[in-house]
């Protein structure tokens, strides 16, 4: 896609792109981070318990944050 708008308007819009995307994919980051970071309510814990996922907390930090459990 960047050699298409390299194309057709230049280096700086490929540059821009660019950034733009580091921006948005460190925003991410740090949003997740925050969402593992913060204390979950007691009925979110326990959810799936009958589909055999304990805790509802490690799940989502294993997903998301990519921890090897």
């Amino acid at each position: 896609m960047t050699d298409i708008v390299n194309e057709y308007y230049g280096p700086k819009a490929v540059r821009r792109i660019s950034f733009i995307a580091v921006g948005l994919i460190s925003y991410a980051f740090i949003m997740f981070y925050f969402a593992m970071s913060v204390t979950p309510p007691d009925w979110w814990l326990t959810t799936k318990t009958a589909e055999g996922i304990p805790n509802m907390q490690n799940a989502f930090a294993a997903i998301f944050g990519q921890e090897c459990g």
